[in-house]
């Protein structure tokens, strides 16, 4: 019967550390550029399971300069689109595999920029000295995952305890 009670806080022990096993992976464009000279540069962050954008940071340096107000999730996780307000300048980007929950390093191969009514741009890849990537990151939560366990470990210790006396 006691070991009914200690269950439910075995299972809010388990359910605290695996919402800490995954998190958001913070991306970095690196060494993005197109054949107008227009460079990409800024962050974007995914969540784990790398379907949907949570925030983003980008700019474009083109003739006429713009910042990206839409991200497109439908693309992820083998493709990263984004545009102006009205997607009337934009960029589409392929990588070399599928962007994951592991982060890393990620080729880009392909991608183009279109800005406005005139013709669209191709990325400059390794044969045209570039080499463009994104970089991904996922924060270390080991830290609140050790404050998790210990946190919950003592409730555990307290309730038994005081079960006992």
């Amino acid at each position: 019967m006691k070991m009914l009670r200690v269950i439910p806080i075995l299972a809010l022990l388990v359910a605290g550390a695996s919402s800490y096993a995954m998190g958001n992976v913070f991306w970095t464009f690196n060494d993005v550029m197109f054949s107008n000279g227009a460079t990409v540069t800024g962050e974007f962050t995914t969540n784990d399971a790398v379907n949907t954008y949570l925030d983003f940071s980008i700019t474009v340096s083109d003739p006429n300069g713009w910042t990206v107000a839409h991200m497109t999730d439908a693309n992820l996780p083998t493709g990263i689109g984004a545009g102006n307000t009205d997607f009337s300048k934009f960029f589409f980007l392929i990588p070399s595999s599928p962007l994951t929950g592991d982060g890393g390093v990620v080729t880009l191969s392909s991608g183009v920029e279109c800005a406005g009514a005139g013709p669209c741009f191709l990325l400059l890849l390794p044969e045209q000295g570039h080499n463009p990537e994104v970089i991904g990151v996922v924060p270390e939560h080991s830290a609140l995952l050790n404050l998790d366990v210990i946190g919950s470990m003592g409730l555990l210790g307290f309730v038994i305890l005081r079960r006992k006396a």
